[in-house]
């Protein structure tokens, strides 16, 4: 099975939901948890973790992050791309940083959307079931995608390294129970903010004042409103 971010959706009667070729993909809107922050997709984690892991300037990360949350993946994936970075002045340790991390950054992310999303281990368990081999179809990246044979039974180009992920959890389906979240509790005077991940101090709110005698305060306006008789 080929799976991408814009692979078409499947018919009725398939063994896979309907969508289940683009909710593989890094880019399908199944949040993850990496060390304490959740993210909207494994591509806006893979994206803010360069900064962090293999930059001259891991002081971003938190910027970068917290940017990214706003935007779809492919917004996020141009933050961590060659111009995004060259516009903060970023260099960029591919060949002896990140290419030696990426691998282990990605299985924890996979790791991630399976515990916290039925969906996505549905697919895994099924796929297992049926023998299938899940394969992630790029047109250019050969390293996480590949191209299979006319036939669909293997691959004919390419390392499909997200695919091998994938699959190498098919062993432990039966090992692991779905995680709602592994996020960390927030200090104490601290809530989070559902759309960043981040901790943050609640502000205080103004001291209202008594209201005149002979008044009453509006609850909506938080006015002094004099009471009809």
């Amino acid at each position: 099975m080929q799976f991408h971010s814009k692979a078409k959706i499947l018919p009725a009667g398939s063994i896979f939901s309907p969508t289940s070729m683009r909710d593989l993909s890094n880019f399908s809107e199944f949040d993850v948890e990496y060390d304490g922050f959740v993210y909207r997709t494994a591509e806006h984690a893979y994206q803010a973790l360069k900064y962090l892991y293999c930059s001259n300037k891991p002081e971003l990360f938190e910027i970068v992050r917290e940017e990214n949350q706003k935007k779809d993946a492919l917004g996020a994936k141009e933050s961590g791309g060659k111009g995004g970075m060259t516009k903060r002045g970023v260099v960029f340790d591919r060949d002896g940083c990140w290419d030696k991390k990426q691998i282990e950054i990605v299985t924890k992310l996979v790791a991630s959307k399976i515990e916290r999303h039925p969906e996505i281990r549905k697919i895994l368990e099924t796929a297992k079931e049926n023998n299938i081999i899940l394969v992630h179809f790029s047109r250019s990246d050969m390293i996480w995608g590949a191209h299979v044979t006319e036939d669909g039974k293997s691959i004919k180009r390419g390392s499909n390294h997200l695919g091998n992920i994938y699959m190498s959890f098919y062993d432990k389906l039966s090992k692991t129970k779905p995680k709602t979240s592994t996020t960390k509790d927030c200090p104490e005077g601290k809530v989070r903010n559902p759309k960043t991940g981040r901790c943050i101090t609640l502000k205080n709110k103004k001291t209202l004042k008594d209201c005149p005698e002979g008044k009453i305060r509006n609850e909506k306006t938080g006015r002094c409103i004099t009471l009809k008789k």
